[in-house]
């Protein structure tokens, strides 16, 4: 349903090319962040000392 939905209205679902450019960026940095985070756990999934801080270090700078 959901599937034959999408085909019927897909011409509705594009996005403005410049919106898709930055939603890509953003996803790029997104995807960055959680590369770098996931390589500083811990295998037994606790967070580091110090990461939350890092987090927002890295929030500030962006806006």
């Amino acid at each position: 349903m959901a599937l034959a939905l999408s085909q019927e209205h897909r011409e509705d679902f594009r996005l403005d090319p410049l919106l898709n450019i930055h939603i890509h960026h953003n996803l790029a940095d997104i995807l960055a962040l959680v590369m770098d985070h996931s390589t500083e756990v811990p295998s037994n999934g606790q967070q580091l000392y110090g990461n939350s801080e890092k987090a927002s270090k890295i929030n500030k700078s962006e806006t």
